[in-house]
């Protein structure tokens, strides 16, 4: 696997196909993988502007928790 960062998410409310499915209908759609019933973002590529516009999106879902973000 290659190194860098990503950003993990473990949703309690939905389950982890739901939020992948969500995340692949955003405006901006976001292809993500799934590791041990996790969502799994690969953020070493992303610009800044992209990074912001992704919490942005993940906030208009309504799933995470104010503290997640």
């Amino acid at each position: 696997p290659l190194s860098g960062l990503a950003v993990t998410i473990s949703p309690t409310t939905i389950s982890v196909p739901e939020l992948e499915t969500r995340l692949r209908r955003m405006p901006i759609p976001l292809i993500s993988r799934t590791v041990n019933d996790m969502i799994v973002i690969d953020v070493r590529a992303m610009a800044r502007e992209t990074f912001d516009m992704l919490v942005m999106q993940l906030k208009d879902l309504d799933i995470l928790g104010e503290q997640c973000l």
